[in-house]
């Protein structure tokens, strides 16, 4: 009850340790108040339980970042000792809170350290790709820091068709195009850069045959006739091989793939591709980018991917895995 009382009378009591029983002594001394305060967004209660020297644990920060309120968060942050760096990946599906913790993180030059989840190799930029996440990107172009890591590619070999991609790739393979987009525009992000197979994101594109990526890709300046390093195959070639795959199978990948595919179009835009502008073709306002993110739907509003949904055929030639044996 004597934290239901008026915040100022709540605070002087707390801080008279004589005043509190043994339980609610014990309250204070542990996180378990906190993280439930924190988890329900009472700022009041949070307040008085910080002020009076609570424990500010690891888990009463996530519990404040994933609650989406600044508010929330700068009280934990306002008087935590210790805050877990590696909460920031997990911060990259909370637009409000994600800007609050990188600021706070960037001020105390920590923020390019805690941008990458070193268990899982991905970044806070790549977490905010497979969510689809545009805000989100939005947010972390506001950070130097996080600029300067966007064409960082993932540590671990988490699947061998996605093995050291961008989050560009990743945006392209995973059908995400507002996150493509905004990593574009927002985070000036490379359209040059490959994977550890040599293939650029317009290659992940035209072999999948989501003809929207590779008119955004080129828009942004991404060559139609680049070669992978290792076979050496233009993005022409891997649209043709993808296509012939999706013939020969009618279960490849998923239904929100093969309603994307568009292996005509793709052929189209490479023989004959868009004037490089920098720009989308339609640029919707960051507020329409936030409300179909929150939906956790795609552009297209079909459904969130299956995470595996490249033809192995399209990258290896019929066999198993890469075709650099990897």
């Amino acid at each position: 009850g004597i934290l239901r009382r008026d915040p100022t009378a709540s605070i002087a009591a707390l801080n008279d340790r004589t005043m509190l029983t043994e339980d609610q002594a014990a309250i204070v001394r542990t996180d378990g108040a906190c993280v439930a305060a924190a988890a329900a967004g009472d700022v009041k209660t949070l307040r008085v339980l910080c002020i009076a020297g609570a424990k500010l644990s690891d888990a009463v920060v996530r519990a404040a970042i994933q609650t989406n309120c600044a508010h929330v968060l700068r009280v934990v942050l306002q008087y935590a000792e210790n805050v877990p760096l590696g909460a920031l990946v997990e911060a990259a599906d909370f637009p409000e809170t994600f800007e609050v913790y990188a600021g706070y993180l960037s001020e105390y030059g920590e923020l390019e350290k805690a941008a990458q989840d070193r268990k899982q190799g991905l970044t806070c930029v790549h977490v905010a790709v497979l969510h689809n996440r545009p805000d989100v990107i939005a947010v972390a172009a506001k950070f130097q820091e996080l600029r300067a890591i966007v064409d960082a590619k993932t540590t671990l070999d988490m699947q061998l068709q996605s093995s050291k991609q961008t989050a560009l790739h990743q945006a392209c393979r995973y059908c995400h195009y507002d996150a493509a987009a905004a990593l574009l525009e927002f985070m000036k992000a490379s359209p040059h850069v490959v994977d550890v197979a040599g293939r650029a994101p317009i290659h992940v594109a035209a072999a999948l045959g989501f003809a929207s990526f590779v008119d955004l890709l080129l828009r942004f300046g991404a060559s139609p006739t680049a070669k992978e390093k290792q076979l050496g195959r233009t993005p022409l070639e891997l649209c043709a091989l993808g296509a012939k795959a999706q013939k020969k199978s009618t279960t490849m990948g998923n239904q929100h793939g093969r309603e994307h595919a568009d292996y005509d179009a793709c052929v189209r835009l490479i023989q004959a591709p868009p004037a490089v502008t920098r720009r989308r073709p339609t640029a919707p306002s960051l507020k329409r980018l936030q409300s179909k993110a929150q939906s956790g739907l795609c552009h297209c509003k079909c459904g969130p991917p299956i995470m595996d949904d490249i033809p192995p055929l399209v990258f290896c030639g019929g066999g198993g895995g890469l075709a650099d044996g990897s």
